[in-house]
C-alpha cells in the first residue's frame, strides 16, 4: 500500500481543511431568461384565461384551460427584441400554435382586433431591433411578472 494512502485513512476528520463559505452562484442570461419565459408565459396564460377557458387568438373557438399555449405572433427565437412583449404573446390553443404554425393569417386578424393596426405596425418595427438585454434587464422582468401574477 502507498504510505501516502495510508496516512490519509489514518487522520482525524476533524483536522481535515474546512471549506470555504462560497457566495451563491450567479445565474447566467441563459438560465435568467429561461426563468423570464416560464413566469412571462404563465402570466399570459392567466391574462387570457376567462374562468375555466379561454378563447383562441387565432380560430376564436372558446377552449379548456389545459390547451392554452402562450403563442407569440412573430416568433420568439428570431425576435429577442419582441419576445416578451404582452401584445406579441397571446392566449393560443395547441392546434394553432403546434399543428398549424402558429396559423398566422388568422392570428394576424385575432391581432388586429385585440391590438389593433398600429401595434401591429410598431412590433414589425421593433422586432428588427438588435440590441441584447443585460442580466439586470431580465431579472427585473421576472420581478415584474412574478408581482403580476400576484
Amino acid at each position: 500500500m502507498n504510505p501516502r494512502q495510508k496516512e490519509k485513512w489514518t487522520k482525524d476528520p476533524d483536522e481535515a481543511p474546512k471549506k470555504k463559505n462560497k457566495l451563491p452562484k450567479e445565474k447566467s442570461l441563459a438560465t435568467l431568461k429561461s426563468e423570464l419565459t416560464k413566469v412571462f408565459n404563465e402570466y399570459i396564460r392567466k391574462r387570457d384565461a376567462m374562468g375555466n377557458k379561454f378563447q383562441c387568438i387565432s380560430c376564436g373557438k372558446p377552449q379548456p384551460l389545459d390547451q392554452m399555449n402562450a403563442g407569440h405572433f412573430y416568433s420568439a427565437g428570431h425576435n429577442e427584441s419582441i419576445r416578451w412583449d404582452e401584445r406579441n404573446v397571446n392566449g393560443q390553443c395547441v392546434r394553432c400554435n403546434c399543428f398549424l404554425h402558429g396559423n398566422l393569417l388568422e392570428y394576424e386578424r385575432g391581432m388586429r382586433t385585440k391590438w389593433g393596426q398600429k401595434t401591429l405596425d410598431e412590433l414589425s418595427v421593433r422586432r428588427h431591433n438588435r440590441s441584447k438585454m443585460a442580466k439586470f434587464e431580465v431579472s427585473l422582468l421576472i420581478d415584474e411578472y412574478k408581482l403580476k401574477l400576484k
